[in-house]
């Protein structure tokens, strides 16, 4: 017995150190150690920019048709003015943020931030949690689609446009869960989304 015992454990070591040598040389190869994700915050004012971009809704962009007009009488003051004189025009994550090419469309926000967007009627709230966890608690408006269900519910998501504001959440601190639904989200076309890094944990301690 002693010697079987001896065999399995020299066939396990075997097998772990080709594996680590492959995952070594490997350039697809998966980290030893999990790093912790971080997202740069979206700024106020880009913030504040994004929630602009609701006013359509509004009706508050009714004078911008009455401006082309002007602009096309003066041939030579439209030459010289760049696209980014109109910033309705721009998309809302390219060009409105400096960084978004790295984080292309998700940005980290904050509680204060959170509850900006929540006033916007248009503002999708994803609980990014298992059914259960949702059940024993959410933030009010939530709609739960847990993370590694998330191609069951693909047929709602594609009916929504695009450019419509998603704020995914999960428990908070290193739950990973909001961070994968929100890659999921980003393949499947959205280009406005948020993650709430404070999650359900910190809502929790702000709203006993």
């Amino acid at each position: 017995m002693s010697s079987l015992v001896r065999e399995v454990g020299a066939l396990v070591l075997l097998v772990t150190a080709v594996a680590l040598l492959y995952n070594t040389f490997n350039p697809a190869g998966l980290p030893l150690l999990r790093s912790e994700q971080r997202l740069p915050t979206i700024a106020d004012s880009a913030l504040l920019q994004e929630l602009a971009a609701l006013a359509p809704d509004t009706g508050s962009t009714s004078p911008a048709p009455k401006a082309a007009p002007d602009t096309a009488a003066q041939p030579s003051a439209r030459m010289e003015r760049p696209a980014a004189q109109n910033p309705a025009e721009r998309s809302p994550t390219a060009a409105r943020h400096p960084a978004a090419a790295d984080t292309q469309g998700i940005w980290a926000i904050r509680y204060e931030q959170l509850v900006q967007l929540l006033n916007h009627p248009e503002v999708l709230l994803i609980d990014a949690r298992r059914p259960e966890d949702f059940q024993a608690g959410h933030i009010p408006g939530a709609r739960n689609i847990f993370a590694y269900e998330f191609q069951l519910h693909i047929p709602e998501l594609i009916a929504l446009p695009r450019t419509k504001p998603v704020v995914v959440y999960c428990d908070g601190g290193q739950c990973e869960l909001s961070h994968y639904l929100a890659e999921q989200l980003r393949t499947l076309g959205f280009r406005r989304i948020y993650i709430y890094e404070g999650g359900w944990a910190e809502w929790r301690t702000r709203h006993p």
